[in-house]
Order: structure tokens, then sequence, then C-alpha cells
């Protein structure tokens, strides 16, 4: 096993089963928030809480699970301040802006999935 390989960090949209399991949304694919390392390096960076974000921060501790209207509204609301602060991030963060941007919006499009079923939820893990 190699262990030089950076692990990545996933979304995607999903729905909760009767039994408790996940059922993935199907115009939703998993697709990248960053390498593993981005959980403190970036969303859970001193640069990314300064901007006063409610979810992302989380992801440096723990895998982010939003389930319900409120925690995808606060995690949209996050998405579109980092959108709005791409160069803040990208100058106090080892990522660049259009690394930023492509992960974000990887994010923000499984959030914009969830939102159109009423009950969907985005993993972030």
């Amino acid at each position: 096993m190699r262990y030089d390989i950076p692990m990545s960090l996933d979304v995607y949209a999903y729905v909760r089963t009767e039994t408790g399991g996940m059922e993935d949304i199907d115009d939703s694919l998993p697709s990248s928030a960053g390498f593993e390392k981005c959980r403190k390096e970036l969303w859970g960076s001193k640069a990314a809480r300064s901007l006063r974000l409610k979810v992302l921060p989380r992801l440096a501790h723990s895998d982010v699970y939003a389930e319900t209207t409120i925690m995808l509204d606060n995690l949209e609301a996050d998405l579109r301040t980092v959108l709005a602060n791409l160069d803040f991030l990208a100058e106090r963060t080892p990522y660049g802006a259009d690394y930023i941007k492509e992960r974000t919006s990887n994010i923000l499009g499984a959030v914009e999935c969830a939102q159109k079923y009423s009950a969907g939820c985005v993993v972030i893990w």
C-alpha cells in the first residue's frame, strides 16, 4: 500500500432511506472537495474561519452532513462567501484561486442538486 498518495475529500447529494441509509440522488455524481489535507489547510484554515463560515470549517475535525434545510442554506451561504473571497483565501492558504473555485463549485453543485428534493442532503467526507 502506498501512503504518499493524497486521499480525496468527496462530496455528493443523497436522500435518507426509510431505514436510515444513504441513497444517491440520480443526477448527483460524487465530486471532489479537494484533497484530504484541504480539511485543515483550506476549509478549516484560519483564513476561512475569519470569513465567519458556519459549516465548512467543521471539516477540519469531522465529515459534514447537511441534512436539514438550515444546514443546506448555511453551507450554500459559506460557499457563496468563499466564491466572493477567492483571492483572499488563495493568498492565505496553499491553494490557488482556480483550485478553490473548482472545489467550491463542486460542493455548490451538490447543494443545488439536494435543494431540488424535499429530503435532499449533502455529505462532504
